[in-house]
């Protein structure tokens, strides 16, 4: 039976999750190809054109007013879901396609997940109920949702692409050529270790260039780091497209992956399909799973860079290395990441979710509560609008708008995040230290609102402008101070804990500079991979 399957994606020039997108939705025959829809606030008209979908002639684009409540946001896209009169939505990492996928009365969902991280997790919890079927791109990701998900996995299905029957012409040359592409951040991708690998591959003599592409939060602290190796060895290239991507990924020896935490990245993919080989760390997700160090990829510890560089080091000394691991490479994206593979992988995931949506009965009022849990990911919505998406659920079940719960605060839940505080504060309190602040009253503090009665004062460098920090309207609704640093002293803190998860070591290296002698504390690991984001980090105090 032939069924559309819509896959939902941000409005993001280039990402691992559109990537992968982008090849579901152009599978061979006899497979239907997937359908995106990429959605976002205040969406130009040309919207497609500048996401790697713009090919493509099925892609569709759906929008919302940008400063929409989350009930609105869900109701424009349940709208634009049904003009495509989908069989199988798959809302991939977008909280606002799983509530809407649970308003159409026809439409199975089913959930493909990508990320391993605190954030995923929590998209993972509150959303996992909603849908009919499941399928991780890593084992990692499989262990984790497991216990989440109403009905029995499969195996992994990570994503795939097309492979040539053989590897583009290889162009040897001494100067050993690495492509950095994705991302650029701290806290998952790990990116600032690019340049102490640039420095220790400068300081073992090996002649080499370094091209960094890409962009995100850590990008000048990156620029910064790499020092006088910037725009001689190392070069920050900024965005891609797809076809620039590519013909990076050609002209390199090896791409380069640093990350603590991955799904099965689609640059490592790229990599393989054209012949390349990949050095990456042990927390790149699937890669670091399926691939074989000093088989057809390099593999080194997260935060390890010096002994990625030696890896470099090493191989490079033998000219006939590089096309031996990128020739085994492209065999094992022959054997495992083809589009027929990936094919027959997707519809095992969307045959089983359209099945067990059509053998199941579901519990409105159940059903109900899970999607305002998944509501409450999104953000606020208003009692009118949730009294609205409400209406729309109970058209698509049946029943009364009158049964069911029209309160505009979600379930209570509380968010790994909000996991780490508590725990980092009940251990601090077992030894008598209960007078404790937060550093940073940014995006992370305002997504701590469970977390935060007791917590004596935010910090922030930014507190004059207090009204225009993310995390003010939550303190201001618990009477929690929002305070300078200068104004942390008469306090007497027994404890000051950063809260940020991407710039948690920028934070560390400021509050060590004011806080005196109390004890200062992060909440995430250092590396991240050697915590997992379903167990509270044990609280580190800094040196």
């Amino acid at each position: 039976m032939t069924r559309r399957v819509v896959s939902i994606h941000r409005d993001h020039t280039l990402s691992g999750v559109s990537t992968a997108g982008l090849h579901a939705a152009s599978l061979p025959s006899p497979h239907t190809p997937w359908t995106p829809l990429i959605v976002g606030g205040d969406l130009p008209p040309d919207t497609i054109r500048r996401t790697p979908f713009a090919d493509l002639r099925h892609a569709r684009a759906a929008s919302w007013p940008r400063h929409a409540d989350a009930a609105e946001r869900a109701l424009a896209l349940a709208d634009a879901l049904e003009d495509l009169d989908p069989g199988v939505v798959v809302p991939n990492d977008h909280p606002a396609g799983f509530v809407a996928a649970a308003l159409l009365p026809r439409a199975a969902s089913a959930a493909w997940c990508h990320g391993d991280d605190p954030l995923s997790l929590e998209l993972y919890e509150r959303c996992l109920p909603l849908t009919h079927a499941a399928a991780a791109v890593n084992r990692t990701i499989r262990r984790r949702i497991e216990p989440l998900a109403p009905y029995t996995l499969d195996e992994p299905v990570p994503a795939g692409l097309p492979v040539p029957p053989a590897p583009p012409p290889w162009h040897d040359t001494r100067t050993l050529r690495l492509l950095y592409l994705g991302w650029l951040d701290r806290r998952n991708k790990r990116c600032t270790d690019l340049a102490p690998l640039a420095r220790r591959l400068e300081s073992l003599g090996v002649p080499f260039l370094l091209r960094i592409a890409g962009d995100g939060p850590c990008a000048d602290a990156l620029a910064h780091d790499l020092g006088p190796l910037r725009n001689t060895r190392a070069l920050m290239l900024g965005r891609l497209t797809p076809h620039q991507a590519r013909d990076e990924i050609r002209n390199a020896h090896a791409l380069v992956l640093t990350s603590a935490s991955e799904g099965w990245p689609m640059a490592v993919m790229e990599a393989a399909a054209l012949g390349r080989t990949s050095a990456l760390t042990t927390g790149s997700g699937g890669a670091a799973d399926d691939l074989t160090h000093g088989v057809n990829a390099l593999v080194a510890p997260t935060a390890r860079p010096d002994l990625l560089a030696d890896a470099f080091a090493h191989t490079h000394a033998d000219p006939a290395a590089w096309q031996r691991l990128g020739e085994a490479a492209h065999r094992f994206a022959r054997d495992r990441l083809d589009l027929p593979h990936l094919a027959r992988r997707l519809a095992r995931l969307t045959d089983a979710a359209a099945e067990r949506a059509a053998s199941t009965t579901a519990d409105p009022a159940r059903r109900w509560t899970a999607l305002r849990l998944a509501l409450g990911l999104i953000g606020p919505c208003s009692p009118g609008n949730l009294r609205r998406l409400a209406e729309r659920f109970a058209r698509a079940h049946a029943i009364a708008p009158d049964q069911l719960d029209l309160d505009p605060r979600p379930p209570h839940y509380l968010s790994p995040p909000e996991r780490r505080l508590l725990d980092a504060r009940r251990r601090l309190a077992t030894r008598g230290l209960r007078r404790v602040a937060l550093y940073g009253g940014g995006r992370h503090s305002a997504r701590l609102a469970n977390a935060l009665p007791g917590i004596f004062a935010i910090i922030d460098d930014q507190a004059h402008d207090h009204p225009g920090l993310p995390a003010s309207p939550i303190a201001d609704h618990l009477g929690i101070p929002v305070i300078h640093p200068d104004d942390a002293a008469p306090l007497r803190l027994d404890a000051i804990i950063i809260s940020s998860d991407e710039h948690e070591h920028e934070l560390l290296r400021r509050a060590q500079t004011w806080a005196g002698p109390t004890p200062v504390l992060t909440l995430y690991a250092d590396p991240p991979a050697a915590t997992t984001p379903a167990e509270p980090a044990v609280p580190r105090l800094a040196a």
